[in-house]
């Protein structure tokens, strides 16, 4: 029979927790995301949870060990600080860049073919629901009356759908599991 303290030891270990998470949560993540994130305060912010969480679960170690670790506590408060400023960075961050509402993410497939079309210059009849919310969202402008134009915001929803594809084709060949669940909603 396993002592206690081994089975704590195996239930309260973070790296098994997090290895855990991260098996079951390897969903697709925009390339544009990875860089927006070192600025917003989300790296941080991720790295605060996984500090906090690891300093919380020593802490329970200590406590049913009978310990006292005074190095712990300062550990505890500094990374619920750290926590702390990554949320007043990303609150900053949103401030100052604002959020969109109707990212590339919530595109039809409808609307991106149409932007794909736009984007390859072919001559097809385009569908007008799709120009309708594109142009109502800023991924394309009218040129000249008859032609329309990507914006940059355009381009970056192409990339994204590039890259999304290219992700779930990587998964197929895999044998993706079930349980990653939609990447466009899974995140991260």
């Amino acid at each position: 029979m396993e002592r206690v303290e081994d089975i704590l030891r195996k239930a309260l270990s973070i790296e098994t927790i997090e290895q855990e998470k991260a098996a079951k949560t390897g969903g697709f993540i925009f390339s544009d995301d990875r860089e927006r994130w070192a600025h917003d305060g989300t790296n941080g912010k991720l790295a605060a949870k996984c500090g906090m969480k690891h300093a919380v679960i020593e802490q329970l170690k200590c406590t049913i060990a009978d310990r006292r670790d005074s190095d712990l506590n300062n550990g505890m408060i500094g990374q619920f600080e750290a926590y702390r400023r990554a949320e007043y960075d990303s609150w900053k961050y949103r401030q100052e860049h604002g959020y969109d509402w109707y990212g590339p993410e919530r595109l039809s497939d409808r609307a991106v073919m149409t932007l794909r079309r736009i984007a390859n210059g072919i001559v097809e009849k385009l569908d007008k629901q799709a120009l309708e919310t594109l142009s109502e969202n800023g991924f394309i402008k009218l040129f000249r009356k008859i032609k329309w134009r990507l914006t940059a915001k355009g381009g970056r929803a192409i990339k994204y759908h590039d890259e999304r594809d290219a992700w779930l084709k990587k998964k197929n060949e895999i044998g993706g599991d079930s349980e990653l669940g939609d990447p466009a909603t899974t995140g991260f």
